[in-house]
């Protein structure tokens, strides 16, 4: 019985012959295969009973004395049967039929051919025999693979187009492989890629496939690529990964050079490095380019809480051949040491940044005394402080100047020198005034520099009496460093009069409030500084004063070891380190930490700040 299969093209194909077949309805069922562009067939010829022979190889294009792995199955309603024997031959290129030898593995058969050394088409006959519900069966189907000289794939060349005589940032450039087989066979479906830099570790610009390229010709296969800055190596890459073999590796790789020129940019700040608290100042950013146009650009500040602007935070430049500046006026709220931070953006380079500090200043001098006296030939004492509320920042060269006008107009100065005001502290200066032979009152200047810079003024004036010897002014208080609504013992006691007897002791508080006596008591309900004034009168109706600086604080948190505001474990964890010796202890933090009251620190004081916490 001849079987002739007329494919859906209308290509015939080759008719196939059955020996002996048994009686009833055959099938025929061709498959198909495309084997280096050449149309392939397998035939699977059976009974319409379900009962199906099958062979496959692992691949069906293989190279010159390359093995070749077969598998064949004969299944029942897709189960194996289990009664049969199986032979498979195969017809060489050269007309010669050898047989395969099987190996038979639960009910599946596989077998190996290594005599592949011509090339061409081979052809596998795969025949089974048994018997199946009683009744036997001979069943036979072929297929056919091919043998071929391995494809030699190299990249020829590699070369630009699309290109400009400077390529700059952001072109885009075409590169252009010329990918050549030099073997003997075809190589289908090769991929080439595309790096930048390195084909290991650099970047994969992307990939092609071409198709089909028969030996002994070549194909250009194309990728663009935006151009990034600098010197560059581009490589062209056949992997090792592709469908087929090749018959030399070495030459799968090539690379070209490129030079990518862009804009070069330097980024500069200038703006003061100290301001007054409420000063403004300008800040200007300067962009130098010494490269090719910086396209699109862009400069944007960016300020932190404690300084602000009513310019626009983004200032656009545009097209930058050279140098440009941005500006930008700024007010100080805050006092402390800020940050100010430029970026420069553009549409054909990386964001630039730029940054430096900045410190706002903000030092106060305290009050002077009111209403000063002295006589003629004495001394005239007035205390000031020196306040620095910045709490980041301590400042060097800062002098007082006092200048003196007296009653006839001529002028005296005197200077006081800080050589460090710490970072958050205040410092206290005693000015002496000596100069008082004229009668009359004497106008007082008090002006804070830093270098050349005034930081701030304060103004006064005294009386000078007659000659008489006045009194001689002076008082200490307790405690030193007292707290809000503290009483504090202001005592006179140490005030005399070199001809006479004070008679009067007159105090003046600094808040509005005033008392007499030698010994007095005050205390003050808000935190601050407050200067302290007493003037003494003798016998004679003379006068004296003197002022001190009294600073009032709030009352420390008993417990409160880190000086935070709140009980927490980290003052529970000082009060452990003092009790065992780790951590000094002086009077001050022995107030605080003893909390139980005994006159020292122990672990009885860190378990009682924990108790508080959780209360």
């Amino acid at each position: 019985m001849n079987i002739t299969y007329y494919p859906g093209n209308g290509t015939e194909i080759e008719g196939y012959e059955i020996k002996n077949p048994t009686s009833g309805t055959w099938k025929a069922d061709v498959i198909p295969i495309n084997v280096s562009g050449k149309v392939n067939y397998t035939l699977i010829t059976s009974l319409d009973t379900n009962l199906t022979l099958s062979v496959l190889p692992d691949k069906y294009n293989y190279y010159p004395g390359e093995q070749i792995n077969l598998t064949a199955n004969l299944t029942y309603f897709d189960a194996p049967v289990a009664n049969n024997s199986m032979t498979l031959k195969i017809a060489r290129p050269d007309g010669k039929v050898e047989n395969i030898t099987l190996n038979k593995i639960n009910e599946s058969y596989s077998g190996t051919y290594n005599n592949t050394n011509i090339t061409g088409q081979y052809g596998i006959i795969a025949t089974a025999n048994g018997t199946l519900n009683e009744i036997e069966f001979i069943r036979q189907t072929t297929t056919s693979l091919w043998v071929e000289q391995p494809p030699d794939l190299m990249v020829k060349n590699i070369s630009f187009s699309n290109l400009n005589n400077t390529p700059s940032i952001g072109d885009n450039i075409t590169i252009n492989a010329t990918i050549e087989n030099i073997g003997d066979g075809n190589a289908t479906n090769a991929t080439i890629e595309f790096y930048v830099d390195n084909p290991t570790n650099g970047t994969l610009i992307g990939d092609e496939i071409i198709l089909n390229i028969t030996s002994n010709s070549s194909e250009v296969v194309s990728m663009d690529w935006v151009a990034e800055y600098g010197l560059h190596k581009i490589y062209a890459v056949i992997p090792a990964s592709n469908p087929f073999l090749e018959g030399n590796y070495t030459n799968n790789i090539a690379f070209n050079s490129i030079n990518v020129t862009g804009p070069v940019i330097n980024l500069s700040l200038t703006m003061p490095v100290e301001v007054n608290l409420n000063d403004t100042f300008d800040v200007e950013a300067l962009v130098e380019n010494s490269g090719t146009k910086l396209i699109g650009a862009n400069a944007t500040i960016m300020l932190p809480s404690g300084l602000s602007t009513s310019d626009s935070l983004t200032i656009t430049l545009g097209n930058i051949s050279q140098n440009k500046t941005a500006n930008w006026n700024i007010t100080a709220n805050q006092t402390g040491l800020h940050e100010i931070c430029i970026n420069l953006a553009s549409d054909n380079s990386q964001v630039c940044t730029c940054r430096k500090n900045i410190s706002v200043v903000h030092i106060e001098l305290s009050d002077l005394p009111a209403n000063l006296t002295c006589y003629q030939g004495s001394n005239l004492t007035m205390a000031i402080q020196v306040t620095n509320f910045n709490p980041n920042v301590s400042y060097a060269g800062l002098y007082l100047n006092t200048s003196v006008r007296d009653p006839t107009g001529n002028i005296s100065s005197s200077i006081n020198n800080i050589s460090l005001l710490h970072a958050g502290e205040n410092e206290t200066l005693g000015i002496l005034w000596n100069q008082t032979e004229k009668m009359g009152f004497y106008e007082v200047n008090v002006s804070l520099f830093m270098g050349s810079v005034l930081m701030d003024n304060k103004e006064t004036e005294f009386e000078v009496g007659n000659a008489t010897q006045p009194p001689i002014a002076n008082f200490t208080y307790t405690p030193e460093n007292p707290v809000i609504n503290e009483t504090i013992t202001f005592n006179a006691s140490s005030s005399y009069d070199p001809n006479g007897n004070i008679s009067d002791y007159n105090w003046s508080f600094g808040d509005g409030s005033n008392a007499t006596g030698i010994i007095v008591t005050h205390s003050y309900p808000a935190n601050g500084t407050y200067n302290v004034n007493l003037t003494v009168t003798d016998n004679n109706g003379a006068t004296n004063s003197i002022s001190k600086i009294v600073t009032v604080c709030y009352e420390p948190l008993r417990g409160d070891l880190d000086s935070n505001g709140i009980l927490d474990s980290a003052d529970a964890a000082i009060a452990l380190q003092i009790a065992v010796g780790s951590r000094p202890c002086n009077p001050e933090t022995l107030a605080i930490a003893d909390v139980s009251g005994d006159g020292r620190v122990s672990s009885l004081d860190a378990l009682m700040i924990l108790q508080m916490l959780y209360e």
